[in-house]
């Protein structure tokens, strides 16, 4: 009975280039659905709003700190209560807050702005929250970037993960399919290997800062090094072990073959 080999027996010397092309189409590809999978993770309602508040705080604590005397002066003033967001009268701030940390206190007095911008939109939030059109078109110039991190950016970026998902499957397949032999887990390897490599240390560095508080991120609110860190890692340093997982099989596999091969030849030579 006729059949049809999935790998042909005599591999066509147009394979070799095949398999380049392939190569390179799969480490754009797969690029871009790491990327797109981060930047999925972090637009997510359970995210954006805390990252936003931090980054919003950390504008208005740029030392990292508080002058707590000053606070406590301007908090009397007020007859013992402050409203940092005129236009969120629910959003308070009292002496009792002063003992929380910088970011505590950012996440207090922005997260409930960051969250009904998420779910509405900067267009939807300044509808709900300013009188006048020129309030609103003040706003809306102030939290343009905000744009980024809500629902709306979320789902618009599932098409195209998606995509270029189907599409690394796809690319990921023609390259084995035109390796010969231990190279389709080798070849597969190497690329998720080197192309996840600079996401995983890039990880591994912001969810380990050094212990003295020093360092390229010590400047950084800890939840948004944390939330960036463990979404590449999510991603990244799975995708490497996955790599390294497939490098050490196919090592093994081509140890093992030529173990027997060489152990078929002397049983033929006896023979």
């Amino acid at each position: 009975m006729a059949y049809v080999k999935l790998f042909p027996t005599v591999r066509p010397y147009w394979h070799v280039d095949a398999k380049w092309i392939f190569g390179i189409l799969f480490s754009l590809s797969l690029i871009a659905c790491l990327l797109l999978s981060v930047a999925s993770v972090l637009t997510s309602k359970d995210r954006a709003p805390e990252i936003v508040a931090s980054v919003i705080g950390m504008n208005f604590i740029r030392d990292g700190s508080i002058d707590i005397k000053e606070a406590e002066k301007k908090i009397d003033q007020a007859g013992g209560a402050i409203h940092p967001i005129p236009y969120m009268q629910s959003v308070v701030i009292t002496k009792a807050d002063l003992k929380l940390t910088p970011n505590e206190i950012s996440l207090k007095v922005f997260l409930p702005l960051t969250k009904i911008i998420y779910d509405k939109g900067v267009e939807g939030a300044a509808d709900q929250f300013t009188k006048t059109e020129k309030q609103r078109e003040q706003f809306i110039n102030q939290a343009s970037l905000l744009r980024l991190f809500t629902s709306s950016t979320h789902l618009a970026l599932q098409l195209p993960l998606t995509i270029f998902y189907i599409l690394s499957v796809l690319f990921a397949a023609a390259v084995a399919y035109f390796s010969a032999g231990w190279g389709r887990l080798s070849n597969l390897g190497l690329l998720l290997f080197f192309i996840s490599l600079p996401g995983t240390v890039f990880s591994l560095l912001l969810l380990n800062p050094p212990h003295d508080g020093k360092g390229s991120f010590s400047s950084l609110p800890p939840i948004l090094t944390h939330d960036i860190g463990s979404a590449l890692g999510q991603y990244f340093v799975f995708v490497t072990w996955a790599g390294a997982i497939m490098l050490i099989a196919a090592l093994v596999g081509k140890i093992v073959t030529t173990i027997r091969n060489r152990q078929h030849k002397q049983t033929d030579k006896k023979n």
